[in-house]
């Protein structure tokens, strides 16, 4: 008998914003992702993607009551994470901490969006 369970292929944070067009704006243009989907008049959603990532960027009307714009974080792993340090830092992002080689086997670092939410990008050490 085959198995049939189902196979989670992704996932994408959703992190609330208060403006979400100028959240929209600073990830394109700080953060370096492209505009994959979002309403042109008055955007409650958006879809930003770079490389094979997303993260989609809300207005807090669309969550629960208990979610609140700037207290949401994700990581996303990448390849050549000092590149993309100093592809943001020039940029103009918040940045947080710089890279740095962690105990857990990744070299990260941190930076903020417009809200606070906490982007944090590492690669596998070796």
């Amino acid at each position: 008998m085959a198995d049939a369970s189902p196979i989670i292929q992704t996932a994408a944070p959703v992190l609330l914003c208060t403006q979400l067009g100028a959240s929209i704006a600073h990830y394109r243009d700080v953060l370096g992702f492209e505009v994959a989907l979002a309403d042109a008049d008055q955007p409650i959603y958006a879809i930003m993607r770079r490389g094979g990532a997303e993260v989609h960027l809300a207005s807090p009307r669309t969550a629960a009551k208990a979610q609140l714009p700037g207290h949401g974080s994700c990581y996303v792993i990448v390849s050549g994470v000092d590149r993309l340090y100093a592809d943001l830092r020039m940029r103009g992002a918040k940045i947080l901490s710089p890279p740095e080689d962690k105990p857990y086997g990744l070299r990260d670092f941190y930076c903020q969006d417009l809200d606070g939410n906490v982007l944090a990008f590492g690669e596998a050490l070796g």
